[in-house]
């Protein structure tokens, strides 16, 4: 089994900001993150002069400078710290400050998220945007919630953007164990299914890349909202759970001890 890095040379994924591809991605991203604000129960992060944020599995960083520049407006200061397993993704970072807001300042560090632990400082906010939890089986996300609590200061936020797989997977679309994962530039990106862990409640799959030949073999879990969820609040002490369109949710977990 490959890297990410592998995976994401066939799963195509808008991590260049200057691309028409990113700037779509960005469009949809900044109104994703605007509902927050909307959120009463986030209300008392708007009083603060400056948040400490902590983007996690953040590729380029697209989620993160959005929601920077968003409080910027408010005139919040944002502290950004971005965090991905691929090394060169931080490569385009710069292009999303070219504004040079005096509002925001970021650094990047390649970890793995098992790794968390070697993040050193406080973080008043975790986000986690972009349907990344499928990378990680239940056993691995505990752990992952464990190590993210003694980030979070008391008060402070976990904001996890996910998708419902489990009804995607298995009830609006009947699951294929032959089907189409994905369109790159104009071509399918198939994917099989190859095999199943009852121990760590991955499912594996291959894509195969039908321009270039190469292959991929991924192992990912259907996680429900609701399990996902579960985990969060077992470990920091509250959850709430905010459906923002027909697929999509944020949970927010809230460290309250």
């Amino acid at each position: 089994m490959g890297s990410l890095s592998d995976y994401y040379q066939i799963y195509s994924w808008p991590d260049d900001p200057s691309s028409e591809e990113g700037s779509s991605y960005q469009r949809r991203t900044a109104q994703n993150l605007g509902f927050l604000f909307s959120e009463q129960s986030l209300d008392y992060l708007w009083q603060k002069n400056t948040l400490r944020i902590l983007d996690v599995c953040s590729g380029v960083g697209t989620a993160g400078a959005l929601f920077a520049k968003q409080l910027a407006v408010k005139r919040i200061k944002s502290s950004l710290t971005f965090v991905d397993v691929r090394p060169n993704i931080f490569e385009k970072t710069p292009l999303l400050f070219l504004d040079n807001d005096p509002f925001i300042s970021w650094e990047s560090k390649v970890l793995d998220m098992n790794e968390l632990e070697n993040i050193e400082g406080a973080f008043d906010i975790v986000l986690m945007y972009g349907h990344s939890l499928a990378h990680f089986n239940p056993w691995q996300w505990v752990e992952i919630v464990k190590k993210i609590s003694r980030l979070l200061v008391l008060g402070g936020v976990l904001l996890l953007h996910e998708t419902d797989r489990k009804w995607l997977d298995f009830i609006e679309n009947t699951y294929q164990k032959v089907g189409v994962s994905a369109i790159k530039e104009g071509r399918p990106v198939f994917s099989v299914y190859k095999g199943y862990d009852p121990y760590t409640g991955f499912i594996t799959r291959d894509l195969y890349d039908t321009e270039s030949g190469r292959s991929h073999e991924i192992n990912v879990f259907p996680w429900g909202i609701s399990e996902a969820g579960a985990i969060i609040m077992s470990v920091l002490g509250h959850v709430k759970i905010a459906p923002f369109d027909s697929h999509d949710f944020w949970l927010m977990g809230y460290k309250i001890a």
